[in-house]
């Protein structure tokens, strides 16, 4: 999924941060490799963690996710300016039993 909308407030943020935590609570996130080039950096990380909470509306299914992305952080100065991710959420979904992806017989 590659998200171009406005970025998210500092309390958007935070939101989001609490219910993916909340949902994940083993989160761990893994920095694979990261380059710079300038003013842009881009990130090369995987996450795992079990799904003991509410996501999405669908309650814990205790089932174990690995996602893998990118990151791609432009800076001015010291601040991020923009930024790109890029991970397979509907595979995500997948693996939860959010979404059914296959053949209809």
């Amino acid at each position: 999924t590659v998200r171009d909308r406005a970025p998210l407030n500092k309390e958007e943020f935070k939101q989001t941060v609490q219910s993916v935590r909340s949902a994940f609570p083993d989160l761990c996130l893994t920095v694979e490799s990261m380059v710079r080039e300038g003013s842009v950096v881009v990130t090369r990380w995987n996450v795992t963690g079990t799904q003991e909470g509410v996501i999405l509306g669908t309650p814990a299914t205790f089932l174990p996710v690995n996602i893998a992305g990118v990151t791609w952080t432009e800076f001015e100065g010291n601040c991020v300016a923009r930024e790109w991710l890029s991970w397979d959420a509907q595979d995500m979904l997948k693996v939860l039993g959010i979404i059914t992806i296959g053949s209809v017989d």
